[in-house]
C-alpha cells in the first residue's frame, strides 16, 4: 500500500555544448504513501561533465535524479493479483502449519523453569499482540481438528505438543490443506479454558485474539439463517485474523485476568470498528465478498482538512545538502474517469518549491493511485490507475507490487532521438509494528512499510545499461497517518564504477486530524 505505493514519474531533457557539456534534468515524482502522496520537480538540475570525454557519466547523475522519482512507485500495494509470499509454505514441497501458542499466566498450563524464561524473551516479542500473554509449558497438547457449524469437533485429524511455545503439523502427510472449518486448538481440561484457530496460512499463532475471531464467526453463523463455515472463504477468515491483531496491536490491548475475559475484551474491540462488523457479516455468505475489512484502526486518515506538517533533509552521498519544510493536506473530491477520487495538496514536496496535487481513491478493500494533475507526467500516466495499499495490513505480508516492461520513460537520455525504455520492479513488505520519536512527539504501534525497487533503463543507442535502485521506509501511526519517511536512491551505469546516492528524510512536526491537533502547523 502499497502496498507504499510509490509512483514514478520523470520528464526530463539533456542539453550538451561542444566545450563544457552540461546536462540538464528536470524531473518530477508522485509519492503515494498510503495516499501520502509527494510530488517533487526541480526546475533546473545543471551537472558539469566528470570528464568531457564521458558525456555519459555526467547523465548518469542525472539519472540519479530520476531515480529519486522512481522511488516513489515502489511501496504500496499490488492490485487483486498479487500473490503474498508467505501464502505457500512449504518443507520439501509439504505444506506445514506452525505457530506459537500463548494465553494469559495459568489459563493453560505454564512452565516456571530456566528454559520457560528462554521462551518468554523470544516468542512473546514475536507473536503477542496483546501484552502480558505467556507462552504455555513445552508438552501442552495441540490438536488438529474439524469442527461443525456450532463449534462442535468431527473430526481430530492429528495431536502434537509443544516445544519452546511452539507446534507444527505437515497438512500434506495429513491429506489436508487449509479450508474453513480446521482448526489447531489447545485447552486445560483443570479450568474448561480452550483457545482455538483457523488454519488459513501457514503461519497460525494460538492466542486470544485467534479464539475471538472463532468466536465471533461462529457467533455471526448462529445468527444468520442459512449461514455455514462453508460460506467463509479461507481469504476471507486470514484476513479477519490479521485485521483482529493488527486491531489489538494499535489499540495495545493489555491481558485481564482469564482467557474469557481477555477474549471478550478483544470482542468488544471489534464491536467498535464499523468497517469490520460489516466485513464478518459479508462474508458469511458463500464466495469471497467483494466487501474488504477497511483501514482498520485508521493507519490512512485522509478525511478532508486534515494536514501533517513535515521538516525535510536532503543528503547527497552522505554529506547533508539542505533541509527544508513541506506540508500535506486533504483537500476536496473530484472524478477520473467516473471514479471519485481525493485530492492531496503537498506544498513543497522535497524541496520543490511547487505545490502539487495527487489523487486517490480508498475503499474497504485498499488504496488505489489515481496520478496527478501534472500533463506531462508520462510515467505516472502509464502505471495509473494502480492499486498502493491492499487491507488488511499484515505483518510480514511481502508481495511484487508492479512488474512492467517496455515503460516509455518519456526522455532522450543517450542524445540519439529516441525515447529509452525501462523495465519496472518494486517490492513491498509490512516490516513491524513500532514506537516512532519525531518531533511531533512519540507514536506507539506505528506500522513500518518499506519498498524496494529496480529500475532498469537500456539505452537505445548504445543498449547500455542504468540501474536506478532504491529503499523507501515508511512509517504511518494509527489515527494520526504519515510520521516519517526516509528514501535511499542510487544510480549506477552498469559495468562502471561511478555510483550515485541521495537521501531524502521527512519527519512529522504536527498535525491537524479529524479534530485532533499536535505539534506545530503552519
Amino acid at each position: 500500500m502499497n502496498k507504499l505505493s510509490l509512483h514514478i514519474t520523470s520528464l526530463w531533457q539533456s542539453v550538451r555544448s561542444q566545450e563544457d557539456a552540461i546536462c540538464t534534468a528536470g524531473y518530477e515524482c508522485a509519492l503515494l504513501t498510503g495516499t501520502l502522496l509527494t510530488h517533487r520537480r526541480d526546475k533546473r538540475v545543471d551537472v558539469p561533465l566528470l570528464k568531457k570525454d564521458k558525456p555519459m557519466e555526467a547523465r548518469l547523475r542525472v539519472w540519479m535524479m530520476i531515480g529519486v522519482c522512481y522511488m516513489s512507485l515502489m511501496l504500496w500495494g499490488c492490485g487483486g493479483d498479487g500473490q503474498d509470499d508467505q501464502g505457500h509454505a512449504s518443507s520439501a514441497g509439504s505444506l506445514v502449519v506452525v505457530g506459537t501458542v500463548l494465553a494469559p499466566q495459568g489459563q493453560i498450563a505454564r512452565r516456571h523453569d530456566l528454559l520457560q524464561r528462554v521462551v518468554d524473551l523470544l516468542a512473546p516479542a514475536a507473536h503477542a499482540n496483546i501484552a502480558g500473554l505467556a507462552p504455555v509449558a513445552d508438552g501442552t497438547p495441540v490438536a488438529l481438528v474439524s469442527i461443525s457449524d456450532a463449534g462442535v469437533i468431527i473430526t481430530t485429524h492429528a495431536t502434537t505438543t509443544t516445544a519452546k511455545g511452539m507446534y507444527t503439523f505437515n497438512l500434506t502427510v495429513l491429506g489436508l490443506t487449509f479450508a474453513s472449518d480446521i482448526l489447531v486448538q489447545v485447552g486445560n481440561p483443570a479450568t474448561g479454558a480452550q483457545v482455538r484457530a483457523f488454519v488459513t496460512t501457514p503461519a497460525v499463532h494460538i492466542t486470544p485474539d485467534s479464539e475471538a475471531v472463532v468466536r465471533l464467526v461462529l457467533e455471526q453463523i448462529a445468527a444468520t439463517q442459512g449461514a455455514s463455515l462453508r460460506g467463509f472463504t479461507v481469504k476471507e477468515l486470514a484476513d479477519l485474523a490479521a485485521s483482529v491483531d493488527l486491531l489489538t496491536t494499535a489499540r495495545r490491548l493489555v491481558v485481564r485476568n482469564t482467557l474469557d475475559a481477555t477474549v471478550a475484551a478483544v470482542k468488544d474491540l471489534v464491536a467498535t470498528d464499523a468497517g469490520l462488523m460489516t466485513f464478518i457479516a459479508a462474508a458469511t455468505t458463500l464466495g469471497q465478498t467483494v466487501v474488504g475489512p477497511g483501514d482498520v484502526s485508521r493507519f490512512f486518515p485522509f478525511a478532508a482538512e486534515n494536514t501533517w506538517a513535515f521538516q525535510g533533509t536532503v543528503a547527497q552521498n552522505g554529506q547533508l545538502i539542505t533541509s527544508f519544510t513541506n506540508t500535506l493536506k486533504v483537500g476536496g473530491t473530484t472524478a477520473i474517469d467516473g471514479v471519485p477520487v481525493t485530492v492531496l495538496t503537498e506544498t513543497n514536496p522535497r524541496n520543490n518549491g511547487t505545490p502539487v496535487e495527487s489523487f486517490s481513491a480508498t475503499d474497504d478493500r485498499g488504496i488505489t493511485n489515481f496520478g496527478n494533475n501534472d500533463p506531462n507526467d508520462l510515467i505516472t500516466k502509464a502505471l495509473a490507475p494502480f492499486q498502493d495499499i491492499v487491507f488488511p495490513l499484515t505483518l510480514g505480508f511481502s508481495f511484487e507490487q508492479v512488474n512492467r516492461i517496455n515503460v516509455d520513460l518519456g526522455g532522450d537520455v543517450d542524445g540519439d532521438g529516441i525515447n529509452d525504455r525501462a523495465h519496472v520492479v518494486s517490492r513491498f513488505i509490512v516490516l513491524a509494528f513500532e514506537d516512532v520519536v519525531v518531533p511531533a512527539g512519540t507514536f506507539p504501534n506505528s506500522v513500518k512499510l518499506e519498498g524496494r525497487a529496480t529500475l532498469k533503463i537500456t539505452l537505445s543507442h548504445s543498449k547500455a545499461l542504468v540501474m536506478i535502485t532504491g529503499v523507501q521506509t515508511q512509517w504511518f501511526a494509527p489515527g494520526i497517518g504519515p510520521v516519517k519517511r526516509q528514501d535511499v536512491v542510487q544510480t549506477q551505469l552498469a559495468g562502471q564504477p561511478i555510483s550515485f546516492e541521495q537521501t531524502f528524510m521527512e519527519e512529522l512536526v504536527g498535525f491537524i486530524v479529524d479534530g485532533q491537533r499536535g505539534g506545530l502547523v503552519p
